[in-house]
């Protein structure tokens, strides 16, 4: 039988997940269609939320707006989902990051930027809270303590959600084939549903905005044999983690050329660098994989009006946590008037115009 629907979304990684579970809340018709068997870019990730990047620590894109849109979000996703759970459940563990420093120059930057207000509510260098971090890092100085950071319960979250839209006839399990997309009598048809909207968030796979895309390979080990650091975030020029079972998950690897996309020796060899030599020796790797990512050369998300009820939402690259969320509600309220909501400081970035 024809199944006629608001909207068709392609792909379930964060951004399609965002996608459908803002359209659910808004009341729209909506069905997801999505591979399982396929290792998305998301069913990759760690889930890491980190308010402050690079060695100058400057605070993530539009962060101000992003940590309360993010918390929200997935506290309300985990009500919405699970119904009779706890009031504060949430698929989103907040946690302090604390940020190796490598020099006096940077202990300097770091105590600089803390004295800034617009970052008292995410870094400070009370040095109390270092007495009991392990010394982990070859090179080490000094630490800074990075607030607002935290771990998504990524495969928790994605299952869950695929589970949601399963139990409300909103999921197929199929990979997306263009042939079978048509435009007829004003709405989009695909097998024996017709839609109004069709949402893109496929990724590298995208076939719309693809020439938009940087594809950067990112990869992740859960290893045995480091010391215990309470939960807490290490940072180095990768993240340490303590993982679920006891271990600790590190990673990840930023790059730009690459073979495959499978895990590799040189990607580990990478993400231990910094690891003294001495507790190097002791860690095991327990596995390891990899994803490709999908970017832009800016860094910000493509949000976008491609024609006549057909959008993508794409290019969340390393930031797919905490963009995620408010980039969803971006693209429905951008189906819903054909414009953003004027909440961003800059909306002049080709991105965000329809």
């Amino acid at each position: 039988m024809d199944q006629s629907i608001d909207v068709l979304i392609l792909g379930q990684g964060f951004a399609g997940t965002a996608v459908g579970l803002t359209l659910d809340e808004k009341k729209f018709s909506y069905k997801v269609l999505a591979d399982e068997s396929e290792l998305s870019a998301s069913k990759a990730a760690v889930g890491l939320l980190n308010p402050v990047t690079g060695r100058r620590m400057a605070k993530s894109w539009n962060w101000d707006v992003l940590f309360p849109e993010t918390t929200n979000f997935y506290q309300n996703a985990f009500q919405k989902i699970f119904p009779d759970s706890s009031p504060s459940g949430t698929f989103l563990d907040l946690f302090p990051i604390f940020k190796s420093l490598h020099s006096t120059e940077e202990i300097n930057h770091a105590l600089a930027r803390s004295a800034w207000p617009e970052f008292e509510s995410v870094l400070s260098m009370s040095e109390r809270e270092f007495d009991d971090l392990p010394h982990l890092f070859s090179h080490t100085k000094g630490w800074c303590r990075v607030d607002q950071g935290g771990k998504l319960k990524t495969d928790f979250y994605l299952d869950s959600a695929k589970d949601f839209f399963k139990k409300k006839s909103a999921f197929s399990n199929e990979k997306f084939d263009q042939s079978k997309l048509i435009r007829e009598n004003g709405v989009w048809v695909y097998d024996n549903i017709k839609a109004k909207n069709i949402v893109s968030c496929l990724g590298m796979g995208c076939p719309w905005v693809g020439k938009d895309l940087w594809p950067v390979k990112g990869q992740v080990l859960e290893i045995s044999g480091l010391p215990d650091f309470g939960h807490r975030i290490l940072k180095t020029e990768k993240f340490f983690l303590p993982n679920e079972n006891g271990n600790h998950l590190a990673g990840s690897t930023y790059e730009r050329e690459f073979e495959d996309d499978q895990p590799n020796e040189a990607g580990l060899n990478d993400i231990l660098a910094d690891v003294r030599s001495e507790i190097r020796k002791n860690i095991q790797v327990v596995r390891s994989w990899a994803g490709i990512r999908p970017t832009t050369p800016d860094r910000r998300p493509i949000i976008r009006h491609i024609s006549n009820g057909l959008f993508s939402l794409n290019g969340l690259g390393t930031k797919g946590i905490s963009t995620s969320p408010w980039a969803a509600k971006q693209l429905v309220q951008l189906i819903e008037d054909n414009k953003l909501v004027a909440n961003v400081e800059d909306q002049t970035n080709d991105n965000f115009s329809s």
